[in-house]
This record gives structure tokens, sequence and C-alpha cells, in this order.
């Protein structure tokens, strides 16, 4: 298995040999879910304008990269060393609680004028750049639906990140969805609040309300159906709108009518009070992760 997965990584093999020679090399450090949706995307249409290899040491993520992508040129390898040709880019997409671990494994084998985004939540850019020996450092912080290319990701650039360089990140991670730059980096705490764990807010009012449909008498798969039919709808309708979503929710709420009566029970308990608590409590445990993991 492990010969094979090298075999299949070959720069010299595959249709990606021929671009790789004029466009950049990326290299993603780990090969989880993450990886997967930016590399999908990367190779939608036209593909990517150079190589894209995955370092990614154990199965089964490896072999399914190099199942679902390395006929269309992408290069699956089990350590870093093993890649051929130096990187230009370099992703880490790695949990917080092991990224110093791999940096300090990995990070001797990148020169110094790689470009390196980290998808890892909370771990600041003054402690990446550290442990690189490299300024040239942009935080991602993506969320699930970004599998599908409809992701939402906040990003930020420590100062010595050029213009083009931000492009070229954008370049990387567009298909995966809404790409949002941020300025101020204790913002990405409040992405992180927002989209980053904002799918498992729907995901729990979604089943929440299937729940209920099926007490009142409705199927399992019928209310659950319902549910995330209604969900998508008026996410669509939000985004396709001109008006504010406080508009749309008063369209659809005549005064003593029963959509009326279910919004007057969400504010007598309190919703958008529990919202923000619940936003917080997530900003605060991101920040105290990157203290924790982000440690010099």
């Amino acid at each position: 298995m492990h010969t094979s997965a090298l075999t299949s990584s070959s720069p010299d093999t595959g249709p990606a040999a021929t671009p790789a020679a004029s466009g950049p090399h990326v290299v993603f450090i780990g090969g989880g879910n993450m990886t997967r949706a930016i590399v999908s995307g990367m190779f939608k249409g036209t593909g990517p304008s150079g190589l894209v290899s995955v370092v990614q040491r154990s199965d089964p993520n490896r072999q399914g990269l190099i199942d679902d992508f390395a006929s269309a040129g992408l290069k699956v390898v089990a350590s870093a060393s093993d890649l051929t040709r130096p990187a230009d880019v370099v992703v880490w997409a790695v949990k917080p609680q092991v990224l110093k671990e791999v940096v300090a494994h990995n990070a001797g084998l990148f020169g110094p004028d790689c470009l390196h985004i980290s998808v890892a939540a909370g771990v600041s850019t003054q402690a990446l750049r550290t442990w690189l020996g490299n300024e040239q450092v942009v935080r991602c912080m993506p969320n699930t639906p970004a599998t599908i290319g409809m992701g939402a990701a906040g990003l930020y650039a420590a100062s010595a990140v050029s213009s083009a360089q931000r492009a070229q990140v954008a370049a990387i991670l567009q298909a995966t969805g809404l790409l949002v730059w941020v300025e101020e980096e204790p913002l990405l705490e409040a992405v992180t609040a927002v989209s980053g764990s904002g799918p498992a807010y729907f995901f729990a009012f979604i089943q929440a309300m299937a729940a209920a449909g099926e007490a009142m008498g409705l199927s399992a798969h019928t209310a659950q159906s319902l549910a995330i039919a209604t969900a998508r709808g008026a996410a669509e309708l939000a985004a396709q709108s001109d008006e504010t979503p406080a508009q749309l929710q008063q369209r659809v709420t005549s005064k003593g009518g029963a959509t009326f009566e279910a919004i007057a029970v969400f504010e007598q308990a309190d919703l958008k009070g529990i919202v923000a608590k619940a936003m917080s409590a997530c900003a605060d445990r991101a920040q105290a992760m990157g203290e924790t993991f982000g440690k010099a």
C-alpha cells in the first residue's frame, strides 16, 4: 500500500506533468475533509495551473485521495521529504492541537519564499511565524459546507503578505464558497462563531424542527425532509433578496397568524440572547484554544 501511494504520487506521471512546470506548487499538509474540499475545487473545470500535492501519511485518507484525484494530476505522498519539487504555497490542514508538532517536523523542508496558509482554528499568525521562521502567513477559518462548494471562510493575512499573494490564496480557495478578508486578526474568532461553527447551529435547529414535526404525527423522514428543504429555501431566498432577513421574516409574520405565534414563543424565550450567548462562548473557546495550542 505504501509503495502504491508513492508510485501514484510520482511527479512525472499523469496529466499534471505539463502545467506543473509553469504554475505554482501547492502542498497540503494533511489530507482530511478540508483538504479534500479545497482540492476538489482546484481540480474542477480546467484544473490548477500548477502542481498540487498532499502529504498524508496514513490511510484511508491517503488512498482515498489517490483513488479520487491522482488520475487528474494530484500527487499524494506519505512524507514531505518525498516531494520532488519545492513548494511555493503550503497549506497546513491539521488540527490545532498537533499543528506545532507537525510544523516542527516539516517546516525545515520548505524554503524561505514559501507562502503559508493555516486552516487550524485559533492558532495565531504570530505563533505560526515563530514556528515557521517565515513572515508570509495567512490564516483561514473555513467551515464544513466548503466540501460542497458552499462554504464561508474568513481570512487574515500577516503584514508581510503581498496583495499578489492574497490573490493567490483566493484563487486556491475560491471554489469552496464565500471568502471574506478581515483586517484585524481577533475578528477571526467572530468569524469562527458566525460561520466556522455556524453550520452546527443550523443542524441543531433542523433536528429540533424535525423532532417537533415527528411529535406532531409526521413520519421521521417527512419531517426531516421538510425541515431541510425549508432551511435550504429560506437561506437561498435570503441570499437572492434585496431585503434583510428581518424584513423577510416580517413578510411572513402576519399579526395574529400562525407564524406570529411561533415567533412570539421564540421572542419570549429570548432566542436572540441565547444565540448571542452561544456565539460568545464559541469565540471565547476558539481564543482559549489558540492560547493553549499556539504557545511558542
